[in-house]
């Protein structure tokens, strides 16, 4: 009778090879968390210039519907000559044209519904320029200016451009034509990063009330 020996082998992973998979392991993952973050970062970033976007969108609507409703446009150099000093004054009434090249950084109107005078105008008194907004109530007595878009929104421009407010029949200066304003600005929509993008919006307002 003869005994055979029969060797037993035992399979699995050398040190070595133990030490390369977990090198390769890491690699792939430290990879996959650098894109991940970066692609958290750009969704972010992305998030924060849409709401500056839709801000600055809010602002020019808000200015489009209320001039839209409105009557007794007028016309104004800026936010002091509109609501004149000392403090903040009362806003001016009457109307006046800026047309052609004579653009002007703020307007003011009655809004034909509640009889409030109403103000919007271009601030650049502080680190970023802004569109503001004031309501003077029917009774009598200034309101106060107020922010309508935010601090990642810069302003770089707000322009109006005003024509028709004279009324029918008003002497020599009569006009024929139905009140209409074109609203132009132009804004730097930045990031948590100060990165900045360049928009230009513009859009014209016929006064819905007849003027003519």
């Amino acid at each position: 009778m003869s005994i055979m020996t029969q060797k037993q082998h035992q399979s699995g992973f050398t040190l070595i090879e133990m030490i390369v998979s977990i090198a390769l392991f890491a690699t792939v993952v430290t990879t996959s968390l650098g894109t991940l973050v970066i692609l958290i970062d750009a969704n972010a970033r992305a998030q924060s210039i849409q709401i500056a976007v839709n801000n600055l969108a809010f602002a020019v609507d808000a200015i489009s519907r209320q001039i839209r409703t409105s009557t007794t446009i007028r016309c104004g150099g800026n936010m002091n000559n509109i609501s004149p000093g000392p403090g903040d004054g009362t806003i001016v009434s009457g109307v006046n044209d800026c047309p052609g090249t004579n653009s002007r950084n703020a307007i003011a109107f009655t809004d034909t519904r509640t009889g409030e005078r109403i103000a919007f105008a271009y601030d650049d008194s502080g680190s970023y320029g802004k569109i503001v907004r004031k309501v003077d109530p029917p009774s009598g007595g200034p309101g106060t200016w107020a922010d309508l878009t935010g601090s990642n929104v810069d302003i770089v421009e707000l322009a109006f451009w005003v024509g028709g407010t004279d009324y029918s029949g008003n002497g020599n200066d009569a006009d024929i034509e139905q009140p209409a304003v074109t609203v132009y600005v132009e804004a730097v929509v930045g990031d948590e990063n100060g990165l900045g993008t360049r928009y230009e919006l513009q859009t014209t307002v016929v006064q819905r009330k007849y003027d003519l």
